[in-house]
């Protein structure tokens, strides 16, 4: 390779092509080559070693914009800007120099439409016969349609992590083997690990999750191993503090291209609360089967179906024993009843105490369980054959448990069986454990002496009555508990006087068909003496006396089980009721921000194109039509992020008083002339904390909304504010999100006395463009909702239909003094000033870095583009000293403004860095980092809006 450095200046010289020849018969070879070249889809071209094109094809010229014997001569300085024809010019002489080629080099330029117009570019050095360089020689593939596709899927992969994010659910990837990949942020909040716990340790997962009831393969510690399709799962999983939480799982499986699994995409909601609620529910309904088999024993020998029953009830909430047993302990008579599954025996407790370390026994004198884990072949329990009975062969693990009355034994033929938290739901059976052993004593008295009706029917909680015929002749002093009175007021009445209607004409009935051997069970409002009443549930059995057939009648007060279960039910409905406010608000949010993003492009640029229009021109005019277009959807956008809670812009001290007295005359046009608008507002109201432009909003929305009301009818509409001290929160009926917290709070009350609301319309007023007239007026209510929520406060509606309808906004009182109000800014503002210095525009929107870029330039100003954080921080790292400001979107993909306005304070603590967003300053302003801006710029805004802000940050005196 020759040294010889070819000469830069891009003057045209002969080309070697021109001496190019082929010897074909009737073929001229520099057609021919020609005509190959043309056929090619690429860009093909040679260029000497001043740069000028000696042989290109016909894709290159029109590339180019001219045709191939243009462009023959002349260098890319005649079609290119000049930035780009020097790239191409430094790329060249690269190439000639060093001798190398450059493969897929990535390169674009602005065609004659204005489209960027991107290539893979191929160059190699151009040869004479004694190998030096004298030119190069390159193709071309364009690659625009591919980087815009590649654009686009970054953009909607942007936008599903961002919703990743902010989810409340686990979501993650699971590797068959058990590892999880690509947690969200959720992930901390419920298990209390960190992302880097789950990196560093490929068997945490494994570790903390308890498999519980799982479809397919399952192994320890891991639910699904090759489940196919949509599978849904419940486990436990134990958080870095050590608690247990209850996880639903949605999984599908991930397969590749041969149908090979590669893992579960899973998608994990915290349901502790739930489980929590629905094994109280099972928990009590255990107890209530429980008691009811303990109330139907009539012989010693039936206490061996409560076992069952107890042991049923016990698997139900997580406890599985392959026996159960129960050692009833009467100190006082020197005695223990020891039940099985197959025996009822009674022992002396000398006999108990003389086995050496007898589990029963030590549980019973210390109070504390005795767990053995895995039994040895010497178990002391073999010395004893007479007890053999009580010890079945097979059995891993036991559990003696002490409680009030005696002691609970389960045994397992697995080793390890129970745990801490096993004893924990075992501890919850105690009562119903008490109750059989009381009951269980009872029966055996019973058996032994003469009192054994009076022992069994007096031990039970629940009313027992005797009725003979269809009246009462006998009750338990349950009954007098639960129906109050005496003995002497219930015998000899009626039983159909302590039920009310309809059972009360069905009662004859009902006992006649249990008399017939048909045992009747049925729930009814039952009445006590007093006229009180109570729900019960009533189950009626026939018993042989000697006289004859007789009837025993169970009461039992349910009502506390069903006002739970109205609780739970009225709590599920607030919960679904905001998770879908929430819901639409997050949606709401993220189109309005988007939205605004779009509105930028529409203002700056009709802005800047009346920079070059006359005045007098109708396409002066057209803009600025295009720009009151856009202003009106901007305050849509506000609206929108009004109902997300996200609207708040500029807060102050506000007085609710003052403000309603300041849109008095607009209020009054606002409504018809029927009706009579009456203000009573109290006088020295607390200021309050909040954005006054949006509060004026809910003034006007609720006076439309109270106006809409009235229709063409004559009413009365009145406004009133006041302050009042809430100590415990007023009561969730008709109160929109959660009670305020304990407080004083200004209020706004606007009552009117139109057509009033249904409690189906009631429900659906704050949804997002419902409403019941025959147009409607778009967010209104909704908005109104929003901006209470972001506000901190609460909305109070009482609606009848035919009275009318009252709202009650609650706003909390603030403690700075009341202001007077922003300065109105001014429409050109910053439009005529000018500066000077470098400013970088950070923002992944192309339109709003194109809208800042030309309005900056305007301005004198140099202007620097970064499409997202990493790159802004990357540009000020090699171009800090030249930059005088730096313009960050909140948003980017990579690393947030935020997150770059804090890497570029680092590089330069002095650097001017103004923030720009949909999204409220507030939200700005509080976001990790924020604080330390220098200036915010409110997404849309004009030339002369940026133009402010940036002169602001700067400090550039008017």
């Amino acid at each position: 390779m020759s040294s010889r450095q070819p000469d830069p200046s891009p003057q045209p010289t002969r080309s070697r092509a021109d001496d190019f020849r082929l010897d074909l018969p009737g073929i001229e070879p520099q057609g021919l080559l020609q005509t190959i070249l043309d056929s090619l889809p690429y860009q093909v071209y040679a260029k000497d070693a001043q740069g000028c094109f000696i042989l290109a094809n016909q894709g290159t010229a029109e590339a180019l914009g001219t045709t191939v014997p243009s462009l023959l001569g002349r260098t890319d300085f005649d079609f290119m800007d000049e930035m780009h024809a020097a790239k191409h010019r430094a790329d060249d002489m690269e190439v000639m120099t060093t001798g190398r080629g450059s493969m897929d080099e990535p390169y674009y330029f602005t065609d004659e439409t204005g489209r960027e117009r991107w290539y893979a570019a191929t160059k190699m050095p151009l040869l004479n016969d004694e190998d030096e360089a004298v030119g190069v020689v390159g193709i071309n593939i364009e690659i625009t349609d591919q980087r815009n596709a590649e654009s686009a899927l970054r953009a909607a992969r942007e936008r599903i992590e961002a919703f990743l994010r902010s989810a409340d659910d686990l979501v993650y990837f699971r590797t068959p083997s058990g590892q999880v990949t690509m947690l969200n942020d959720a992930h901390e909040r419920i298990t209390g690990y960190f992302r880097s716990d789950f990196e560093a340790d490929d068997g945490l997962w494994r570790r903390i999750v308890q498999p519980v009831e799982f479809m397919g393969d399952t192994g320890p510690g891991y639910p699904v191993r090759a489940a196919t399709g949509l599978v849904e799962v419940q486990y436990r999983l134990r958080t870095r503090q050590g608690d247990w939480r209850w996880i639903h799982s949605k999984m599908v499986a991930a397969k590749d291209e041969t149908g090979k699994l590669m893992g579960h995409n899973c998608v994990d909601r915290d349901i502790t609360a739930i489980k929590r609620s629905e094994e109280q529910l099972r928990l009590r309904g255990a107890q209530d089967r429980i008691r009811a088999e303990t109330l139907r024993m009539r012989k010693r020998e039936e206490v061996r179906g409560v076992l069952a029953t107890l042991r049923a009830a016990l698997a139900e909430t997580g406890v599985r024993c392959d026996e159960c047993s129960v050692a009833v302990v009467n100190e006082e008579l020197g005695s223990l009843i020891m039940v099985t599954s197959d025996s009822v025996a009674r022992r002396s407790l000398d006999d108990i105490d003389g086995l050496p370390a007898s589990p029963i026994w030590k549980a019973w004198t210390t109070g504390r369980p005795v767990y053995r884990a895995d039994l040895l072949a010497d178990d002391p329990w073999s010395e004893r054959p007479d007890l053999r009975d009580w010890a079945p062969e097979g059995r891993r693990s036991v559990l003696d448990l002490p409680f009030g009355r005696g002691v609970l034994g389960l045994n397992s033929h697995r080793p390890h069986a129970f745990s801490d938290d096993d004893m924990g739901r075992i501890r919850e059976f105690e009562p119903v454990l008490n109750e059989i052993c009381t009951r269980l004593e009872d029966l055996w008295r019973a058996e032994e002496s003469e009192d054994r009706y009076a022992a069994i029917f007096d031990a039970a909680s629940d009313a027992i009555l005797i009725v003979e015929g269809d009246r009462i002749a006998d009750c338990n002093v349950g009954t007098l508990v639960h129906f109050g009175g005496s003995k002497a007021d219930l015998v000899g009445r009626p039983v159909a006087d302590l039920v009310c209607e309809p059972t009360r004409e069905q009662i004859g009935g009902m006992l006649a068909r249990a008399r017939d051997g048909d045992r009747q069970s049925f729930e009814c409002e039952c009445r006590r003496v007093g006229g009180s009443t109570f729900e019960a549930e009533i189950g009626v059995d026939p018993v042989h006396f000697s006289h004859g057939i007789g009837l025993i009648m169970v009461v039992r007060d349910v009502s506390e089980r069903k006002r739970t279960e109205a609780e739970r039910k009225r709590i599920e409905t607030q919960m679904q009721h905001a998770q879908k406010l929430e819901s639409l608000g997050v949606l709401a949010g993220g189109i309005a921000h988007d939205f605004n993003n779009l509105l930028v492009g529409v203002l700056g640029n009709a802005a800047l194109a009346q920079m070059h229009v006359d005045e007098k021109s109708p396409a002066h005019q057209a803009m600025e039509q295009i720009e009151t277009a856009a202003l009106r959807a901007s305050d849509l956008a506000k609206q929108m992020l009004a109902y997300s809670g996200r609207g708040k812009f500029v807060v102050d001290t506000v007085d609710l008083s003052e403000l309603v007295a300041e849109m008095i005359h607009l209020l009054r046009a606002s409504i018809s002339k029927k009706a009579e608008l009456v203000l009573d507002l109290a006088d020295d109201l607390p200021g309050i904390e909040g954005d006054a432009t949006q509060i004026r909003q809910v003034v006007m929305n609720l006076i439309t909304n109270a106006a809409d009301a009235l229709g063409e009818e004559e009413g009365r509409i009145e406004v009133t504010t006041g302050w009042r001290d809430v100590v415990e929160g007023p009561s969730d009926e008709g109160m929109e999100g959660q009670g305020p917290a304990p407080g004083r709070y200004a209020y706004l009350q606007v009552r009117d006395t139109g057509c009033g609301m249904d409690a189906e319309t009631r429900e659906r007023i704050f949804e997002p463009f419902y409403t019941t007239k025959f147009a409607g007026r778009g967010l209104g209510l909704s908005a109104v909702l929003g901006i209470v929520r972001g506000h901190h406060g609460a909305l109070l509606v009482e609606s009848e239909p035919g009275v009318g309808t009252c709202f009650t906004v609650l706003f909390p009182v603030g403690e700075g003094e009341i202001s007077d109000g922003p300065e109105p800014a001014k429409a050109d503002e910053g439009t005529e000033w000018h500066g000077g210095g470098a400013i970088l525009v950070a923002d992944d929107e192309e339109t709003v870095r194109r809208v800042a870029r030309m309005a900056l330039e305007h301005a004198g100003f140099e202007v620097f583009e970064a499409v997202d954080g990493a790159e802004a921080v990357q540009v000020y790292t090699e171009r800090g000293p030249e930059i005088a400001a730096v313009l960050l979107d909140m948003t980017m993909p990579r690393l947030s403004g935020p997150e770059a306005l804090s890497q570029i304070l680092t590089i330069d603590p002095e650097a001017r860095i103004i923030l720009s967003s949909g999204y409220s300053e507030m939200d700005a302003r509080e976001a990790e980092g924020g604080s330390r801006a220098a200036g915010f710029v409110q997404k849309p805004y004009r030339p002369s809006e940026l133009l402010s802000g940036i002169r602001a940050a700067l400090g550039t005196p008017e």
